[in-house]
């Protein structure tokens, strides 16, 4: 169970497991994004996202950021100006 405390809420989230074959996918698409990508999914999923709650996805996505160089200004600026925030 997650709980979501953002805004002063207290929103339960049921987190369902993965299989190992989903596991694969979601490793395989970390891979494929870019910096921007690897922002927008940071900043702007729900509570309880697997990649932030499976521990062999979030390894993944912090080895992905890290070899990218990292969450810069100039990426969080790419991603807000992709998704139409700027």
């Amino acid at each position: 169970m997650v709980y979501d405390v953002r805004w002063g809420g207290t929103s339960q989230y049921q987190v369902e497991p993965l299989d190992e074959e989903e596991i694969e996918v979601w490793k395989y698409k970390l891979r494929r994004m870019t910096i921007s990508d690897l922002v927008v999914l940071q900043r702007y999923t729900k509570v309880g996202h697997p990649v932030f709650t499976v521990p062999q996805l979030h390894a993944e996505f912090v080895e992905c950021v890290a070899a990218l160089g990292g969450i810069t200004p100039e990426a969080v600026l790419a991603a807000k100006l992709s998704r139409g925030r700027y």
